[in-house]
């Protein structure tokens, strides 16, 4: 019977390895692995993202924030500038009312407090345009752009950037400057009168582009400190991530791999392990008591780590236990049935061909018998037969050959007495036959 169980067990094991053949070949990445392949390709790409979207955020940070800085030296120097150019009449007028121009104009004062201010900090603040009164006003390359951008009709009124400049990072900032009633007195027409300063006017009018204010903002402290807000946002972006990373690998753990490894487990043993064992020892294959009934019990789970699916499937596995114990208990019961089954109808046959035999016997006496009684009846009959033939023959030899009626009776007498004889010879060789000692 253990024996035979065995063979069951082997069976389903194979089996299972067939249908495993027959949809392909096992996988050789587990569940957790891959899902810690995926969880770290997501995370390299949010990572990789949250470090472009972080540093260009950064990176328009500071600037935006050099443009306000530069944007509020320039007020400062435009409202300087319209200080001295609104109070003139104070500055070259005496207490008495005369007329004593003291050489204090607008430009004079903003090139003044501009110098004073560069030559006290890193900064550099200069008036330019193209074509100024003072050489050393002249624009750069970025200026000399910027101030044709404006120039151009429908044109900016600012530009900014990032340069290099001996091999320092600098944010340079320029406006426009446009020319105002004030200006007209010193700047306006006609071009070439010589103005109050002793330089030829230029002729401008009022809302003409009359140059630009410049200024260069170092920006190595900014972009130090955008680098150094970008690593940090990306450490703690990082510590967020890994710690949701764990938390995550933790819980599909628990929730997924960890129940179907060892739903895994208990599959393997029901496939080839303990039942056959149970089997080979003589005893009823059980599976409810198969390691991981109690192991997968949502109770020994705790409530955070189940869920609604892989309990369900737990659930149906142990039905599926169930059901084949109750099927290795009905197949045995069923077995044992078929068995007696089979018992009793080879006891049947086993009688009946008993009575076959002695039918048979029994027939092939009866056969004998008949064969020795015809042998012997047309033995004894052929004796006498051959004794009236002969007589009929000497009969013959011996009556008047006139005597026809006579020899007609002898004729027929002899003619039956031949197929007489015949007919007993053919049942004799009959006989014969049927004994074996002849064949036709």
């Amino acid at each position: 019977m253990g024996n035979c169980e065995n063979g069951e067990g082997s069976r389903a094991a194979e089996g299972s390895d067939s249908v495993m053949r027959r949809g392909g070949e096992q996988s050789a990445i587990g569940l957790r692995t891959k899902l810690i392949g995926l969880l770290t390709a997501v995370l390299v790409v949010i990572s990789a993202v949250f470090l472009v979207f972080t540093y260009d955020d950064q990176a328009r940070r500071a600037e935006t924030d050099l443009l306000e800085k530069s944007r509020v030296l320039v007020t400062e120097m435009d409202a300087v500038w319209d200080f001295i150019s609104l109070n003139q009449s104070v500055i070259n007028y005496t207490a008495a009312g005369d007329y004593d121009y003291k050489g204090l104009h607008c430009a004079i004062a903003g090139k003044s407090v501009a110098a004073l201010f560069s030559e006290k900090s890193d900064y550099s603040i200069r008036f330019t345009n193209l074509n100024p009164r003072n050489i050393y006003n002249t624009p750069d390359a970025y200026e000399a752009a910027a101030i044709e951008g404006f120039l151009a009709e429908g044109g900016p009124d600012e530009a900014w950037g990032f340069e290099t400049e001996e091999d320092q990072q600098v944010f340079r900032y320029v406006r426009a400057m446009d020319v105002s009633e004030d200006c007209i007195e010193c700047h306006g027409e006609p071009a070439g009168e010589i103005d109050a300063t002793g330089y030829p006017k230029e002729g401008w009018k009022a809302g003409d582009v009359a140059g630009a204010v410049s200024v260069v903002v170092p920006a190595d402290t900014a972009l130090s400190n955008m680098r150094d807000a970008v690593v940090a946002n990306m450490l703690f972006f990082l510590a967020v991530v890994a710690s949701m990373a764990l938390i995550i690998y933790i819980v599909i753990s628990r929730l997924i791999t960890e129940p179907l490894t060892a739903l895994r487990s208990s599959f393997s043993r029901v496939a080839g392990g303990d039942a056959g064992a149970a089997a080979a020892a003589g005893c009823p294959p059980t599976l409810s008591g198969l390691p991981g009934e109690g192991a997968l019990a949502r109770a020994d789970r705790g409530v955070l780590y189940s869920s609604r699916e892989v309990d369900g499937l737990i659930e149906q596995y142990h039905s599926m236990a169930r059901r084949l114990e109750e099927l290795y208990g009905s197949l045995e019961s069923q077995v044992a049935e078929r068995t007696d089954q089979l018992s009793r109808a080879n006891a049947e046959l086993e009688r009946q061909r008993r009575r076959m035999e002695e039918i048979n016997e029994r027939l092939a006496r009866d056969n004998q018998y008949k064969s020795d009684f015809l042998a012997i009846v047309s033995h004894e009959l052929r004796t006498p037969l051959t004794s009236i033939l002969a007589f009929a023959d000497l009969l013959a030899a011996s009556i008047d050959p006139d005597n026809a009626e006579a020899a007609r009776q002898l004729e027929e007498i002899d003619k039956n007495g031949a197929i007489l004889l015949e007919m007993v010879d053919n049942v004799l060789e009959c006989a014969r036959i049927q004994a074996g000692s002849e064949t036709l």
